[in-house]
């Protein structure tokens, strides 16, 4: 289950706080001094002084303050895009049936009969697709499967880019907002190659 992002969450209780406070002052249950026995009235900035059903202006004011916290520390959603290909060394197999699952949650994800796959997310800005996404697996009926940790395969794309090591990453290409990846499926052992096992 995920998480509600504490801004979403500010938002909808100030939301709430708002709609229940302005049901309470429709109502308009007037309070009583207990002293004086005459109503009490508070003075708002705009309003000026009103007999005041104080609960339902507190549920009001502290409703406005959180719509407006949470919608103040909303961040700006970024479209990321990362495509790649799945490679089979095996003839015949129909990639287009494989299954492609993202981890830990669910995208957009679309996957072609060559191989050719896309991931669609919107990232708050700051994030990137490895900070959020921690792998990504893909498998096919009696073909193969392949797990992409995301993380890994970006430290070795940066050092393949340094030189420092020769090249063994999947991850092909990068942008400020896009992976591109080459993935290659390992195959599952058929009943033939499973007879030549000792």
């Amino acid at each position: 289950m995920l998480a509600i992002p504490p801004i979403y969450f500010a938002s909808g209780i100030g939301t709430l706080l708002i709609v229940f406070g302005f049901a309470a002052l429709i109502s308009q249950r007037i309070y009583l001094d207990p002293n004086t026995q005459s109503p009490i009235e508070v003075e708002l900035p705009m309003f000026g002084k009103m007999k005041a059903n104080y609960p339902a202006l507190v549920f009001v004011l502290l409703g406005f303050a959180l719509t407006v916290t949470g919608l103040n520390l909303s961040h700006k959603l970024v479209p990321w895009y990362v495509s790649g290909t799945i490679v089979a060394n095996t003839a015949g197999i129909k990639l287009e049936e494989g299954h492609l699952e993202v981890f830990p949650r669910g995208l957009e994800k679309k996957i072609g009969p060559d191989g050719k796959f896309t991931i669609e997310v919107q990232l708050e800005e700051g994030e990137t697709f490895e900070s959020v996404i921690q792998w990504f697996d893909y498998s096919v009926q009696d073909g193969g499967s392949v797990q992409i940790r995301t993380q890994e395969e970006l430290d070795k794309f940066n050092q393949c880019v340094k030189k420092q090591n020769p090249c063994s990453s999947q991850l092909i290409a990068t942008t400020k907002n896009s992976r591109t990846y080459e993935v290659h499926l390992t195959q599952f052992p058929t009943a033939k190659d499973e007879r030549k096992d000792p």
